[in-house]
């Protein structure tokens, strides 16, 4: 008995330990997307110029300044592949818009026209229909009309994580296009499997 109770003992403490350890990574992981969002909203606020020193010259997708970080600009883009049922002509313009940057790499802070990071995407694709938008996954998520997952229609934008740092566009069928991450270009993914889903919003079309 006296053993078993040891055994019990331990294993309620191993127990405890976990816990804490789990508890303190989501801590640390809230703190870091708590960062990456004030840094993100700070390199909003930069001049041409500014963002121009930061990045090398590189940004938006200058030849003479070289390759954007995180990869190769100019993916090509691809069609959509068929017609885009969309809530709004804006909304069907962004779709399409994020179609075309398919292929293109991610930079954090930039916003095309070759390289993005998530909100730079989503801000540039709708900035084709006439729509302006914030740079900045949290501010983006507080943008037109919560929609529920399964009212989800092409152009209405999804959010990630809590509190959100990542944003994409809704294109249909259950997927999203977005730029994720460095040495990732702009993908098409299904949009439940790919992280922490959070909300969405419908940015035109009520």
């Amino acid at each position: 008995r006296t053993e078993a109770r040891s055994l019990n003992e331990a294993a309620d403490s191993a127990v405890v330990a976990a816990q804490a350890a789990i508890a303190d990574i989501a801590a640390r992981r809230d703190a870091l997307e708590t960062q990456i969002q004030t840094y993100q909203d700070l390199y909003a606020q930069l001049s041409a110029e500014e963002r121009a020193v930061i990045s090398g010259g590189s940004e938006g997708g200058d030849s003479e300044g070289g390759d954007s970080e995180g990869g190769d600009s100019g993916g090509g883009g691809q069609a959509p592949p068929g017609e885009i049922i969309a809530p709004s002509e804006a909304a069907r313009i962004a779709v399409e818009t994020a179609y075309a940057q398919l292929g293109d790499s991610y930079s954090w802070g930039a916003d095309g026209p070759d390289s993005f990071d998530c909100s730079g995407l989503t801000m540039f694709s709708y900035a084709a229909a006439g729509v302006s938008l914030p740079h900045s996954s949290r501010s983006q998520s507080t943008m037109g009309v919560a929609v529920s997952r399964d009212e989800l229609q092409p152009g209405d934008l999804v959010f990630y994580y809590s509190p959100v740092s990542h944003v994409a566009i809704y294109v249909g069928d259950g997927q999203i296009i977005h730029a994720s991450t460095y040495g990732v270009p702009v993908s098409l993914d299904p949009v439940d499997p790919w992280g922490a889903y959070n909300s969405a919003r419908r940015i035109a079309g009520g």
